[in-house]
């Protein structure tokens, strides 16, 4: 009999050393993440820019001028996430990072000051910043001329002037490949120019350029047109404006100029 109920004994300690051993597991796959995990996982959650937008970016950055608007976005932090406007004085404002100097700073000096301001109340903040609206109309000038970036629009400029601004040419731009693309970037107006006319004597092509117009200079034969935006030009143009500055309303449409 004592033998019996010493076997029933030791059967139910191997029963509760199981269930200890089931609610230990669940117990361990419930505790949260300490800093270390939460700061090691938080990159890879975020969208990054496309390698593509930061090796086209890199060669230029827009400078931060009076009046224009910023659309700062701070990831999981709505409270902090707004957009600004660069004041008088030439700065801008926000919470915990405090007044910040614009004027003068590129998009990425003011990226990297705002994160160094707020890591010291948050754990490895991820920050965008983009330009919403800018304080005076702006033309876009890409791909291969000497100085890519953001450029003031002059009413009535031309498409050689507008490229003038941007120093010409590099040795690798392919004349006959130039494209203005204007509007909603997603369904925008293309027209597509061919400088080596241009520069031949035939001035039909050079047509005016409009406000927030993009002209872009190839490199190679361009085919699809929308995919070609798709893979060079929107990447770019996402890493420095907000898509809102594009939105005009523009039908859409292509035409050339050949």
């Amino acid at each position: 009999m004592l033998q019996k109920n010493f076997s029933l004994l030791v059967v139910s300690g191997a029963e509760l050393i199981v269930i200890l051993s089931i609610l230990s597991a669940l117990l361990t796959g419930c505790t949260a993440p300490d800093k270390k995990d939460i700061k090691a996982i938080q990159p890879s959650q975020v969208p990054h820019k496309a390698p593509l937008a930061q090796k086209q970016a890199s060669s230029f950055d827009y400078y931060v001028n009076y009046d224009d608007v910023l659309e700062v976005f701070v990831w999981q932090n709505p409270d902090l996430s707004r957009d600004v406007i660069v004041r008088p004085d030439g700065k801008i404002s926000l919470p915990l990072a405090g007044d910040l100097e614009a004027v003068g700073q590129t998009l990425t000096q003011m990226d990297k000051q705002i994160t160094k301001n707020l890591s010291e109340y948050i754990l490895s903040p991820q920050v965008s910043l983009a330009v919403k609206k800018f304080g005076e109309e702006k033309v876009f000038v890409l791909g291969e001329v000497k100085k890519p970036g953001v450029h003031k629009y002059s009413r009535q400029a031309s498409v050689m002037e507008i490229i003038s601004l941007a120093d010409g040419f590099t040795k690798d731009a392919k004349l006959g490949e130039v494209l203005i693309v204007r509007g909603e970037i997603e369904k925008p107006e293309v027209i597509r120019v061919n400088v080596k006319k241009i520069l031949a004597g035939d001035l039909t092509g050079n047509l005016a350029v409009q406000p927030r117009d993009i002209i872009y200079v190839s490199s190679s034969t361009i085919g699809e047109v929308g995919q070609y935006i798709r893979d060079y030009i929107s990447p770019v143009i996402f890493s420095i404006v907000n898509l809102e500055y594009l939105r005009r309303g523009t039908p859409r449409q292509y035409r050339e100029t050949r």
